[in-house]
């Protein structure tokens, strides 16, 4: 997928999003959020295990072209 990305931006933003959570102490984001964003996080864990709630790539794709 970040193959795919022909957008400068994103990528650098990826990469350093990537970079950081690389070089952090286990567990150090995790414990900066807030209990609210660290209870979202685990219900869209949850919902990402739903098969109703998955987008098809090919739909995925054509949103991103629409973008």
């Amino acid at each position: 997928m970040i193959d795919s990305l022909n957008n400068e931006l994103v990528l650098s933003l990826l990469y350093e999003l990537m970079y950081k959570v690389k070089n952090s102490e286990t567990g150090a984001l995790w414990t900066r959020l807030s209990k609210e964003d660290q209870e979202e996080l685990v219900l869209a864990d949850m919902e990402r295990n739903n098969p109703a709630n998955l987008i098809s790539n090919s739909e995925t794709q054509k949103s991103m072209k629409n973008g």
